[in-house]
């Protein structure tokens, strides 16, 4: 949904139908790229009571993707096509570049985020390795390798805003 600022109060109006956008807090389920879908938990949600059109103001967003991709190399089960894919946006690579990182082909890359194939457990491995090295405030837990399990199954990710930051929710 598009809004626009009006120039009296600064409140906000939808652009599809005019009216005055109700703002609130609460959990609103968010779509990245690669489809992965997350619970984003105290987040500013503008909602018309119009037409039904609502938005979500992204706090920080480089901050919600970090907190994101720590709880998903933090999960305990082998990563899911969407989350390969999260993760591979995250890093700011391409399928050839992290084939080329993890030691595989690109059409393996491919495979496991359209969920084709599953991702075999060292390069699933050495993928949440490369975020972790990445993203330093992750402070890695080398255990959770040990943990992984052998299948491949989404998990619901929450996220919550505290403060100025994005944190993993429990």
């Amino acid at each position: 949904m598009k809004t626009k600022k009006k120039a009296q109060g600064g409140a906000m109006s939808c652009l599809e139908c005019g009216a005055h956008l109700r703002t609130e807090r609460r959990p609103y389920r968010y779509r990245f790229k690669g489809g992965l879908s997350v619970t984003l938990e105290n987040a500013t949600v503008m909602g018309c009571p119009v037409c039904g059109a609502e938005s979500v103001a992204i706090h920080a967003p480089a901050r919600l993707h970090r907190a994101v991709a720590e709880a998903v190399v933090r999960k305990a089960s082998r990563l899911a096509a969407s989350e390969v894919a999260f993760l591979r946006h995250h890093l700011d690579m391409t399928g050839e570049q992290m084939a080329r990182h993890l030691g595989v082909s690109k059409t393996s890359v491919s495979r496991w985020e359209t969920g084709r194939e599953p991702i075999g457990q060292v390069p699933d491995r050495l993928l949440r390795t490369l975020v972790l090295l990445q993203d330093w405030r992750a402070r890695p837990d080398l255990g959770l390798f040990a943990r992984l399990g052998s299948t491949a199954k989404p998990s619901h990710i929450k996220v919550k805003l505290q403060g100025e930051d994005w944190k993993a929710a429990a």
